[in-house]
């Protein structure tokens, strides 16, 4: 998941924007957690907060957590509009586990511009594994967000691969450009902070649950070797130089106190 010590969410350093892109050295940040092609503004009403996760008697632990997955929202929210560039096809057998590394890297968005990011730690742990000491330690931060302290901008996500290594394990390859994003307080002509990277997701069918398999992330890479980073990042950039303004995006106003 993004360092949520930098509320803007932006992959600080990797670049500085005046109007055009320039390239740079990327960063290497690693992190736990899935990541994320069609167009969507995104500009519907947020979503409410998910359901708890709590014991059923008539719902089992999987179909619980796929109520929760379904509710994180793949296009972002008017603050931080996601774009994404799918590949044109997709095997069947591939598709789920693409749509739960898009949800992952979905929430890992939203919680950035969403006034309450803690509601959705709960629905962190539909779509990706780890313990409960990793989620204490690593989520501890997700904290209310007040309105000058929330990211914006638009995103683009453009998923380059998506490859099985074995029936129950897929990896997914992702440009991200951010570059345009930054706090609330930053209009369009401060926005010269921000980047493109490449990060790499693996998803795993998990079968904890006697009640059904799912999809979660098992391991994300940002920039995982310099062979990816040779053969992706060229088209990456080449991609995201193409964004060269916030694309029609304006920032909605102030909610009510």
């Amino acid at each position: 998941m993004p360092n949520t010590s930098n509320p803007a969410g932006e992959r600080t350093g990797s670049r500085r924007r005046t109007g055009a892109r320039f390239p740079a050295a990327a960063l290497v940040i690693p992190v736990t957690g899935v990541l994320l092609a069609g167009c969507s503004q995104g500009s519907g009403p947020a979503p409410t907060a998910p359901p708890s996760l709590t014991p059923s008697p008539t719902a089992s632990t999987a179909t619980q957590e796929e109520a929760l997955a379904s509710r994180i929202p793949l296009d972002g929210d008017r603050l931080r509009p996601l774009h994404w560039r799918l590949p044109e096809n997709v095997p069947t057998d591939r598709a789920d586990a693409l749509l739960a590394a898009r949800r992952w890297i979905a929430l890992n968005q939203y919680v950035f511009s969403t006034a309450r990011p803690k509601l959705w730690a709960t629905t962190l742990a539909a779509v990706e594994k780890f313990t409960p000491d990793q989620f204490e330690s690593e989520r501890k931060d997700l904290i209310d967000l007040t309105w000058e302290e929330r990211s914006s901008g638009p995103i683009w996500i453009w998923i380059m691969d998506v490859t099985e290594k074995n029936t129950d394990t897929v990896t997914v390859t992702a440009c991200i450009d951010d570059a345009w994003a930054a706090q609330v307080d930053k209009q369009d002509d401060e926005r010269s902070y921000g980047g493109v990277g490449v990060d790499v997701a693996t998803v795993s069918r998990l079968g904890e649950h006697p009640d059904g398999q799912r999809w979660k992330l098992t391991r994300y890479e940002i920039y995982p070797d310099p062979e990816i980073r040779a053969k992706k990042n060229g088209r990456c950039e080449a991609w995201a130089a193409t964004h060269t303004t916030t694309e029609g995006w304006t920032l909605p106003t102030a909610p009510v106190p």
